[in-house]
């Protein structure tokens, strides 16, 4: 009772804010930049260690310079995330271009499970858009990861579920995969697969921005048993409220190194964006967990 009375409050302040206009929300965002980055100071500790790790070659004045657009970026993601209750169609395709949907068509009409990997980079929130830009294939999932208070779990699935795409939790995720590969048809698949490994055996590690790194490889491994065809999601922040997002072939070169070229290959890619841009990526999460790896290469 108490989780319910907690969910409807909570909705209803949150809906409230999204019926704010974006324009007045990012004046918002900008005053919360402030306090955020200043005063609650959240997890800066771990957002300035990953960026002086990912970054060597910088000064300590370039790191507090992203560090600083980083902070202005999250307080816009929130907002922009909230707006999800409330925002039109007509303003969503204003905002986010997509681009690559012929592949995702092609690939549908040969009846090919589709599995895109994209990350916690730019809005991808807003990667929802992307339903809408292709007739074919007819089903549309991703995966998530339960979060453990009930309230904000409601209100980020109904979020998520925006545009009556799928939503498959990590625990049900194989089964309904499975599930849908036996219908023969092609169905597209979205895997968030920057974060750290849950499971420590066997891990495949690689450099990734400067760090030994162990890649999440579960969406090649169920790919491979789907004979999926594996495609990135780009996203570009054009400026603020506004996105590119294109969707491209993953091709394995020879230089791979791990039995997974797949995710090898998504992992280089999205070092190359986060490199053009770093202040869009997720640096608030513990990505790194090893310390002692860390410290080696470092001292490399």
């Amino acid at each position: 009772m108490i989780n319910r009375i907690s969910y409807i409050l909570t909705y209803a302040l949150l809906y409230i804010v999204a019926l704010i206009p974006l324009n007045i929300l990012y004046i918002i965002s900008s005053g919360a930049h402030f306090f955020v980055c200043h005063i609650l100071r959240y997890r800066k500790t771990t957002i300035r260690k990953n960026l002086t790790y990912a970054f060597p070659d910088k000064t300590k004045k370039e790191i507090r310079k992203i560090e600083k657009k980083f902070y202005l970026h999250i307080c816009d993601l929130f907002v922009e995330t909230v707006k999800l209750l409330h925002i039109s169609n007509k303003e969503m395709r204003k905002r986010v271009n997509i681009y690559g949907c012929d592949i995702v068509e092609d690939l549908a009409k040969q009846d090919i499970p589709i599995f895109v990997y994209l990350s916690h980079y730019g809005n991808w929130e807003w990667a929802q858009e992307v339903k809408k830009c292709y007739i074919r294939p007819k089903i549309t999932a991703e995966i998530y990861h339960h979060i453990a208070n009930p309230v904000i779990n409601r209100i980020m699935l109904k979020i998520r579920s925006r545009w009556n795409g799928m939503l498959f939790s990590q625990n049900e995720a194989v089964r309904n995969i499975l599930t849908l590969r036996k219908t023969g048809k092609s169905f597209l698949i979205g895997f968030i697969s920057d974060q750290r490994p849950h499971h420590a055996e066997d891990n495949q590690w690689i450099t990734f921005l400067n760090q030994p790194t162990d890649m999440v490889c579960g969406a090649e491994i169920l790919g491979k048993r789907c004979n999926a065809a594996f495609l990135y999601l780009d996203i570009n922040k054009v400026k603020r409220g506004h996105y590119h997002m294109t969707f491209m072939h993953l091709q394995p070169s020879d230089e791979c190194r791990t039995p997974y070229p797949y995710t090898e290959t998504y992992m280089h890619k999205l070092e190359q964006t986060v490199k053009e841009c770093p202040e869009y990526w997720l640096w608030s999460h513990k990505r790194w967990a090893h310390a002692d790896s860390i410290q080696r290469i470092i001292k490399q």
